[in-house]
């Protein structure tokens, strides 16, 4: 999973560089910085969804004077509130799990900023609760391939949505994914009482037979 964020990270990253190039914190004085950041303008840019931008301008703000750390939080509540998820738009759904994925990312390297942490708890905890409530309302099958892969996506970050799913579905998603020491495991825990009952029934059966040839084989 971490191999799957690092390459994510990693193509934000590329896409980046290669967009919204002209718009650079080192324009902005640091007093506006300070006390008045330049949010909409910042958003704009598109720098929030390439996280080694978005780094770089934490550290700069830090070096400026300005809180780094809350100018980013407050950036991602802002751009949530702007662009809202919604369970029409899987696309912008698979978008924002992506963002989430690398602000945890970001957390893992830097775990002393509070800012990637709860940015990306904002981001998971926002798709999780559309796709919820959209389920809870009956607007969206929780058996659907699209929604099946955002909830799995969502649990594979820790994020467990309290919904129903079907063993089927859940199952042809991993094969799919091929997770196939996952499907092991489900299947040994789901089924291990019963192997061994019938471990226990086999010894019963069998039990006979084996005093039976060894009364034989002592005889002679």
């Amino acid at each position: 999973m971490k191999a799957f964020i690092l390459f994510v990270t990693l193509c934000f990253c590329l896409h980046g560089n290669a967009s919204d190039a002209t718009f650079s914190l080192s324009n902005i004085d640091s007093t506006t910085l300070q006390n008045e950041f330049p949010y909409e303008a910042y958003l704009s840019s598109g720098i929030l969804q390439r996280p080694a931008d978005l780094h770089r301008d934490k550290l700069y703000l830090t070096e400026k004077g300005a809180d780094g750390e809350r100018i980013v939080y407050q950036l991602c509540k802002l751009y949530l509130e702007q662009q809202p998820p919604a369970l029409t738009d899987f696309d912008d759904l698979r978008k924002k799990l992506r963002m989430a994925e690398a602000f945890a990312l970001k957390h893992e390297l830097f775990p002393d900023s509070k800012a990637y942490y709860a940015s990306k708890d904002l981001l998971f905890d926002a798709v999780a609760k559309t796709i919820e409530e959209a389920i809870k309302n009956g607007e969206a099958n929780p058996n659907d391939p699209n929604v099946l892969y955002l909830v799995m996506r969502l649990e594979e970050n820790k994020y467990h949505l309290n919904i129903r799913k079907s063993v089927w579905s859940k199952l042809l998603f991993h094969i799919g994914k091929g997770n196939w020491s996952y499907i092991f495991d489900r299947f040994t825990k789901r089924y291990q009482d019963y192997w061994l009952e019938i471990t226990l029934a086999v010894l019963v059966f069998a039990l006979p037979f084996v005093l039976f040839w060894f009364r034989r084989r002592f005889r002679r």
